[in-house]
């Protein structure tokens, strides 16, 4: 069982992050996000390319909503997991800015 001490050190830290989110101009509790896709469409859509792959057609801007579960960054190159409420999938960012996540 976590103490209170703790408990109030975890809340303070996330208080500081949502600070610096909005000080960056970020939402960190968007209100609405028009989603186009899920992530089990999306898997579905792309599963016809192989491993590293690429796919670059007009269509294929989507907008997608979830939460990130994993991130490994490397510079400006960033591998993330996303997981919806149907599914989650693996995405790579090759415009990455470790300082807004």
């Amino acid at each position: 069982m976590t103490s209170t001490s703790d408990r109030d050190a975890i809340r303070a830290l996330r208080l500081k992050k949502v600070e610096e989110l909005r000080r960056k101009g970020l939402e960190p509790y968007a209100y609405n996000w028009d989603r186009t896709h899920t992530a089990n469409h999306l898997q579905e859509i792309y599963k016809h390319l192989a491993n590293g792959e690429e796919s670059n057609v007009e269509s294929d801007q989507v907008s997608i909503a979830g939460s990130i579960v994993t991130r490994r960054a490397f510079g400006k190159l960033a591998f993330l997991t996303l997981r919806d409420d149907l599914g989650q999938f693996r995405f790579a960012d090759f415009t990455f800015d470790s300082k807004i996540l």
